[in-house]
């Protein structure tokens, strides 16, 4: 091909070639743990035929018609570039210069608890074993065992899809209290190899085991399980693992590797009740790194995976082969996760303690409309809240009531109040407020408010013992003058898929 044909469109165009639809959103998500023997063709079908006509097919509609969008500016920029264009671009992108920013100095484990809620309501209702089941009900699912996961059953999947794909499925209603519970004695026995590890949910977490594994004596490396022929730290992750299973009779995966991200693909390959263990060396992990599916990335979903498969890119050597492209197509920062991402190159650092913004409770529920029935709920998730709040020692000034509604509208409310706060009391009173006006308005329009999910979150936070900030900024200055109310109204029809 010349290197003017696409500018001067005297040849076909190089991208966008793939051809997608709906069916692509709806689809079953083939990197899921416990997904790899389902009948993807029978499953997708079925999904497709259930959701169609409602309000949930309605809303991924809507979706794909955002993404299609998305997809067809980056590949109408694609397909402008010329060729010796992107050859030039290629050739100034020095990969030693992103190599030097490998760290292999470090051991992180990513332990990640195997289909967490399901496992204890198993391990607490033994007639349940050996059954499909999800966490949940007709409206929404939150988790599937991996027996329900054999008929693709997964999590954030609607109840009435799970039971067509799988008749069998019991209902299980979620028990957060023992949750929390058996989170809790996990990171009891994590805290003794890393105390400073950090939990990103209660059935996830990171460790830095290199300290630990550096002052083990030859006499205590002898005592620890499995054979000498394995790395001490897989030796330690093993026996961390096996005393989180006598401490809760629950299974716990681990990826072992020189940083996070390495770590958290790790979790996954072993799945369930296994671990992984990528050796710290360079070309290992260029290697695996090689084949691996984009999609296998974190931070990449649904819709950056199809706008880089449009530009012909599926594993991670297609990224570093064709950087040039990415290069000129995104942003800096999007350009260089995506580089390092494929790279194997990423932080690996655990113990940073970033500035918390927020924290939140939300809960998805069968639709109700009945505002006795959603004052309840917003209590449920206030005392809920306040709770994990009191935990922590953390307060906050800024209220937000987040509300979806049975068309998958999502609408976000917030109140910020005059002083930090972390009770219930004040927390559902302010929530409730910011309810009413909702169910008011619902009224007013002569339209009940029916809603599938709720949710109450706190910012402005501060640590009890910090000093909560006072100074401000100029911009932060003018936009609070300039507003007579300290209530916002933000509309957000969630949707950016690559937060799943």
């Amino acid at each position: 091909m010349s290197m003017d044909n696409a500018a001067n469109g005297s040849a076909a165009p190089r991208y966008g070639s793939t051809s997608t639809s709906i069916v692509s959103r709806l689809s079953l998500c083939p990197t899921k743990a416990g997904m790899g023997g389902v009948d993807k063709t029978k499953t997708n079908a079925v999904i497709l035929k259930m959701s169609r006509g409602s309000k949930f097919y309605e809303n991924e509609l809507r979706k794909e018609e955002k993404t299609k969008a998305r997809v067809a500016v980056m590949v109408t920029k694609a397909n402008a570039l010329r060729d010796e264009t992107i050859k030039q671009m290629t050739t100034t992108i020095s990969l030693s210069s992103f190599e030097r920013q490998r760290d292999l100095s470090r051991w992180i484990v990513h332990c990640d608890a195997d289909a967490f809620y399901a496992a204890v309501e198993i391990r607490d209702n033994p007639h349940l074993r050996g059954k499909p089941i999800g966490i949940g009900g007709n409206s929404m699912l939150s988790t599937a065992s991996y027996e329900a996961r054999k008929f693709g059953v997964r999590s954030a999947m609607p109840g009435y899809i799970a039971k067509q794909l799988c008749p069998e499925l019991i209902f299980v209603r979620p028990r957060y209290a023992a949750y929390r519970e058996a989170s809790a004695k996990m990171q009891a026995v994590m805290a003794a190899y890393d105390p400073d590890f950090k939990a990103v949910s209660l059935d996830e977490a990171y460790l830095d085991l290199t300290a630990y594994v550096q002052q083990l004596s030859p006499e205590a490396i002898q005592q620890l399980p499995l054979d000498d022929s394995r790395h001490p730290v897989e030796r330690v992750v093993h026996e961390m693992r096996t005393k989180i299973h006598e401490s809760t009779r629950l299974t716990v995966s681990a990826g072992i590797a020189c940083n996070r991200m390495l770590a958290k693909i790790g979790s996954d390959q072993n799945k369930p009740n296994g671990q992984w263990f990528l050796n710290n060396n360079p070309d290992d992990i260029r290697k695996f790194m090689a084949d691996l599916p984009v999609r296998k990335l974190p931070g990449i979903g649904k819709v950056t995976e199809r706008v880089l498969q449009e530009l012909h890119i599926k594993k991670c050597e297609d990224v570093v082969e064709q950087r040039g492209l990415l290069k000129l197509l995104f942003s800096p920062t999007s350009f260089t996760f995506f580089l390092t991402s494929a790279l194997g190159i990423r932080s690996n650092d655990t113990h940073t303690k970033h500035a918390r913004k927020s924290i939140s409770t939300e809960r998805t529920f069968r639709a109700i409309s009945a505002p006795a029935e959603l004052e309840a709920k917003c209590r449920q998730l206030c005392t809920a809240l306040a709770e994990e709040l009191a935990t922590k020692q953390i307060r906050g000034k800024c209220i937000t009531l987040k509300l979806k509604a049975v068309d998958f509208e999502v609408k976000q409310r917030s109140q910020t109040l005059p002083s930090y706060v972390n009770d219930a009391a004040t927390l559902f009173r302010s929530a409730h407020h910011l309810l009413q006006r909702e169910l008011s308005a619902a009224a007013g329009a002569g339209r009940p408010l029916a809603l599938r999910l709720m949710g109450v979150r706190l910012g402005q936070l501060y640590t009890q013992g910090d000093r909560p900030k006072s100074a401000k900024s100029i911009k932060s200055f003018f936009r609070s003058t300039s507003q007579k109310h300290h209530i916002d109204y933000n509309d957000d029809n969630g949707d950016n898929d690559d937060n799943d």
